[in-house]
């Protein structure tokens, strides 16, 4: 093997690792680590990465993507959370990632996405149903239904690099 070549699948393992990383940190690390694998089977003429596999990682990746989607709605959704909630969601996680990244750079941008979603969805739920006891019984069920999205997509992100790794090495 040529040191460029060497160099090559080095980086392109790199880019599976930060892949694996970044699927940590919820954002879309199956898709990378497909376009990863996309990009090596181009390069090498479709050799070791065939089409057949590349279309299996394509799947993988969708599912990933789609289940820990539906299973975060199907959590929200279960825990009776309202329309407004979710969206209260979505706007106090982009706001508490704002507010803690500067500080805490990349754990304050994690930390503020959780802390200032459950926020903004508890506030919501309070404002909707003026009951305290309902509006901390539909947070669990909502992350529940996150955490369980997150690890399904863990675990096949986790199954896609390792399709991969022995696919090249065998």
């Amino acid at each position: 093997m040529t040191p460029l070549a060497t160099a090559a699948l080095t980086l392109f393992i790199l880019v599976l690792l930060i892949g694996l990383f970044i699927t940590v940190f919820g954002l879309p690390g199956s898709l990378l680590i497909f376009l990863a694998a996309l990009l090596y089977a181009v390069a090498t003429g479709f050799s070791p990465l065939g089409f057949p596999t590349i279309m299996a990682l394509l799947l993988l990746a969708l599912i990933a993507e789609g289940l820990e989607f539906l299973l975060g709605m199907w959590g929200a959704h279960h825990a009776a959370a309202s329309r407004r909630g979710l969206a209260a969601a979505g706007v106090g996680g982009v706001a508490g990632m704002m507010a803690l990244t500067p500080w805490l750079y990349g754990p304050g941008a994690l930390i503020g996405l959780f802390a200032g979603a459950f926020t903004g969805v508890w506030i919501t739920e309070m404002i909707r149903q003026w009951n305290l006891k309902s509006a901390f019984r539909a947070e669990p069920r909502a992350i529940l239904g996150w955490t369980t999205g997150s690890l399904v997509r863990g675990a096949l992100t986790v199954g896609m690099t390792v399709v991969i790794l022995i696919t090249i090495y065998s």
